[in-house]
């Protein structure tokens, strides 16, 4: 589910409604304004606070709740497995690892945290491309 959701969002990334990309560049200048540019971990953090309003703000609710969009009807297995791609991507958003707290039933911690870190990469680079 998550391979395919990141593949559809990089194939249609241009597809992105203009005065979001236009609003989420102009938060990215404010945001390097008075961040330490140049610095790495400033750029880390400006990534990390548009992904976080990227995800949390528009991609996460529809996960979660496809059919208050239109999107799908949902049954109480998708909900769970919905729940759980959501939460991975809340975390890749906020550069997190799963902690034991965070584990659904399904869920290997360490593999998960591999992907997750190995995630923050492509996450910047959707953002790039995003914003360019």
């Amino acid at each position: 589910i998550i391979s395919q959701f990141t593949k559809r969002l990089r194939k249609t990334v241009h597809d992105f409604p203009l005065f979001v990309r236009e609003a989420l560049v102009e938060i990215k200048n404010q945001a390097e304004k008075m961040a330490q540019i140049g610095s790495d971990d400033g750029q880390v953090q400006i990534n990390q606070f548009l992904s976080c309003i990227l995800f949390v703000n528009l991609f996460i609710p529809v996960i979660l709740s496809p059919h208050l969009y239109g999107i799908s009807e949902k049954t109480l297995v998708e909900t769970e497995h919905l729940q759980e791609v959501a939460r991975i991507l809340h975390k890749v958003a906020y550069r997190e690892e799963l902690e034991d707290q965070d584990i659904f039933s399904q869920t290997d911690i360490s593999k998960t945290n591999k992907f997750i870190i190995k995630s923050y990469s492509k996450m910047d680079k959707y953002l790039d491309k995003l914003l360019a």
